[in-house]
């Protein structure tokens, strides 16, 4: 079995109703937030097996 690790977190822009960020689905959100997390972790992508994405309130 592999270890399983957290290695980063980040979050989505906040912005207003109908504001600058009205034209990005989800999907583009997420991936946004993904790159960075992994950007701000400092390790290469090709050693990620899995990602797990999710709403924290």
């Amino acid at each position: 079995m592999k270890e399983v690790v957290i290695i980063s977190g980040c979050r989505t822009a906040i912005g207003a109703f109908g504001g600058t960020l009205r034209d990005l689905n989800g999907a583009v959100l997420a991936a946004t937030t993904m790159k960075e997390a992994i950007r701000r972790a400092g390790i290469d992508p090709a050693l990620i097996d899995d990602i797990r994405y999710g709403c924290c309130m």
